[in-house]
């Protein structure tokens, strides 16, 4: 690993262990289609 800091992966699993969720269940790589 080149032990990069990614503050936002950091931040995405604190939510979802806040909420009580998986970081899936909230976040996704894929973006979202906007509707019209």
């Amino acid at each position: 690993e080149r032990e990069e800091y990614s503050p936002s992966l950091v931040l995405a699993i604190r939510i979802a262990k806040t909420l009580n969720q998986e970081v899936s269940e909230l976040f996704s790589l894929t973006p979202f289609k906007k509707g019209k």
